[in-house]
């Protein structure tokens, strides 16, 4: 990528004087609530957020539009339209916004702010500001009536987001009421100190913004929100990995040599979109990539179907598998940390031990924590045939051959 070389100049008196009032207003600056009237600024002025990672964000949810497969964050959903920017128009979390529908025609969203530095502590004013835009999204009405997932993007992880955070976020969704999540919370033993500290600092910050902040609507808000790393910005990313493999999936035979120009194609694009504050959907995406850089498409696999009944089997699997022994809970908690770091690390993970030492319960916990982000497959050797037959893909619903599945 060229560089734009620019003079240096020493700053004058006045653009000192404007930056030192500058700071001094960000200093004094009141806390975001949630009931302040949505801030109408140019979509070019709002973002991107940090180096490029709005762009990495926002390519990461165009491909969807070009597969049909799910979205991070929204499993079980095929992705129908994203947007950028649009905190104007009633999208509190306004980085990214992916829409799009279920197997039964329901509606789902998920709004995406990216944040490439963010602690989740009381004291973090950015956490403050997420919680406070997150609590604008739970007074719309659709908030109770539909799929409505929150999210934030970070640039990079720590085991004390994927050990204890997550694990926070992940007993929301457990538990069916909220009085059962902070039982099993503040029970003694129960939780990791991390643990409650998070919650405590999402109280407090739902209590800045004005919102209300009791047991009720902290756990209905902690069970929408997700905390979603993308390590875009490491060197060997993985995402950038997986990224272009799909890309290169998506593409005709003679243009898999294209893949990673494709990836730099929807990074393009997604910063464009987002500048101008817009939104794509899959067609014109297809047709903008085909007329502008003449990038040749294999044909259209709509596998939702096949997905979600391949995921059906996944949890009727999981069911079967205890973490208990004689009736006692065993915390693996150590042992899920490091896979989950390993697979930071690369795309395969192996997972050894002597029989009965609690594999299989570390490979169940690992599954319901991806599970919330995207979909889970559980398959055994030689479960799917050389030669897809006509009983499997009736049984699967799939029109295609096994490779390409």
């Amino acid at each position: 990528m060229a560089k734009l070389k620019t003079k240096s100049s020493k700053p004058t008196r006045k653009s000192k004087k404007v930056a030192e009032n500058s700071a001094a207003t960000g200093a004094r600056r009141a806390p975001r609530r949630a009931d302040d009237a949505p801030a109408v600024v140019s979509p070019a002025a709002a973002g991107p957020s940090g180096a490029l990672l709005e762009g990495h964000v926002g390519a990461q949810y165009l491909l969807p539009l070009l597969s049909g497969a799910e979205a991070r964050g929204l499993p079980g959903v095929v992705v129908t339209r994203v947007a950028f920017q649009r905190a104007g128009l009633n999208h509190p979390m306004d980085d990214v916004i992916v829409t799009g529908h279920d197997r039964q025609g329901r509606p789902a969203i998920l709004e995406l702010q990216a944040k490439r530095t963010i602690s989740f502590t009381a004291s973090d004013k950015i956490f403050a500001d997420v919680v406070a835009l997150a609590c604008r999204a739970v007074a719309k009405p659709e908030f109770a009536t539909t799929r409505y997932e929150l999210a934030v993007a970070i640039a990079r992880t720590s085991t004390r987001i994927e050990q204890h955070i997550q694990d926070v976020l992940r007993w929301a969704r457990e538990y069916q009421g909220a009085e059962d999540f902070f039982g099993r919370l503040n029970q003694p033993g129960g939780a990791h100190q991390a643990m409650r500290d998070f919650v405590a600092a999402f109280r407090k910050h739902m209590h800045t913004a004005g919102a209300a902040h009791d047991d009720v609507a902290v756990w209905r808000l902690l069970s929408r929100f997700q905390v979603l790393a993308f390590d875009f910005e490491q060197p060997g990313s993985v995402c950038a990995q997986l990224a272009r493999e799909r890309c290169a999936l998506l593409l005709a035979p003679q243009d898999m040599g294209r893949a990673g120009e494709l990836w730099d194609s929807l990074q393009l694009i997604a910063l464009q979109v987002d500048a101008a504050g817009g939104d794509v959907d899959g067609p014109a995406l297809r047709e903008r990539l085909a007329a502008e850089r003449d990038y040749r498409f294999a044909g259209d696999r709509r596998l939702h179907v096949a997905r979600g009944r391949l995921a059906e089997t996944a949890e009727n699997t999981l069911s079967t598998i205890s973490s208990r022994v004689h009736g006692v809970a065993i915390d693996r908690g150590g042992h899920v940390a490091a896979a989950l770091s390993a697979l930071e690390q690369g795309r395969y993970l192996e997972i050894r031990g002597a029989g009965g030492v609690g594999k299989s319960s570390v490979l169940k916990d690992l599954a319901q924590r991806i599970g919330v982000e995207s979909r889970v497959v559980i398959v055994a050797p030689h479960r799917v045939p050389e030669e897809v037959g006509p009983r499997w893909r009736h049984s699967l619903v799939v029109s295609c051959r096994r490779a390409s599945f």
